[in-house]
């Protein structure tokens, strides 16, 4: 084997020195792309594992897709779930279901009083639950006792309701009757928040009817300046003289200067609950 390699060492010293440049540069690259092919194999199968396990998730989330299709929808689960309650709420007797709602609402309860009927049975012997509700609670607590009794799939069904104001709270008298059957179609009541005027409030009816005799003390004394720039002065009850000019408010009865023209001067009333109001205020002739 030596004498092998050294014949053939010794041939390729005795050609000329251009063969022996390319015999050592093609042996170079030859070299060279043995330890190209030896790194590049170490890359490729990286590569060849990566897209295996790319086709592997793609194949995972096209299955979990279909089994998703085959799946009923939302609206059809909360359905199921509704008709799957238990009998022991829907055929919850009707002072278990207002006791709950009552407690929430702060009010005072006056009288309770049950109310039996028998009805044709639906399914079974069933009988329809009858009774009057009678509290005192302020306007807020009505709305917690509504919302708490018609905020469930077997509400109570609502027959009559009558209200009678006793400063400052509200005299309410509810006839409920148990409603027999579940609805599939039952939708929980929205909660409807920034409730803060009571519409049944003496404060506010008050401020309203008071302000039609605000200016029957009011005097205007004058309007001086031009055409642009106009202002006036006036005898306001409480207050003396004050100057007049727009945007002058009295915060006691909320009316406010709109305009000072010449020969009188324009009020708003921006108070809620009061309507948009107006009044123009004259120089006594």
């Amino acid at each position: 084997m030596e004498n092998v390699f050294s014949r053939l060492f010794s041939q390729m010293m005795e050609r000329p020195r251009w063969q022996q440049w390319a015999l050592l540069i093609a042996g170079g690259l030859c070299l060279f792309g043995v330890l190209y092919l030896a790194m590049l194999k170490t890359a490729l199968q990286q590569l060849e594992q990566g897209q295996q396990e790319a086709d592997t998730l793609q194949q995972n989330v096209i299955n979990q897709q279909r089994r998703l299709l085959l799946q009923p929808s939302l609206n059809d689960l909360l359905r199921e779930r509704a008709l799957l309650i238990t009998d022991k709420t829907t055929r919850m007797p009707l002072v278990d279901k207002i006791a709950g709602p009552l407690r929430q609402s702060a009010g005072t309860l006056l009288q309770w009083q049950p109310e039996a009927r028998a009805i044709e049975p639906v399914s079974g012997n069933q009988h329809e639950e009858r009774g009057s509700l009678t509290l005192i609670a302020d306007f807020k607590g009505l709305l917690v006792l509504l919302r708490g009794l018609l905020n469930e799939p077997s509400a109570p069904v609502l027959g009559q309701l009558q209200l009678h104001t006793e400063k400052p709270l509200l005299h309410i008298t509810l006839s409920l009757a148990a409603e027999p059957l579940r609805s599939s179609a039952f939708t929980p009541a929205p909660v409807v928040e920034g409730i803060n005027r009571d519409p049944f409030s003496a404060r506010d009816l008050e401020v309203c009817s008071e302000n039609s005799n605000v200016f029957m003390n009011v005097i205007l004394g004058g309007v001086i300046g031009d055409g642009l720039h106009q202002q006036g002065w006036m005898l306001w009850p409480g207050r003396g003289w004050q100057p007049v000019k727009a945007g002058w408010r009295d915060d006691s009865s909320g009316w406010q200067v709109a305009a000072v023209e010449n020969r009188q001067v324009m009020f708003n009333l921006l108070r809620p609950p009061c309507a948009e109001k107006q009044h123009t205020l004259a120089l006594a002739r």
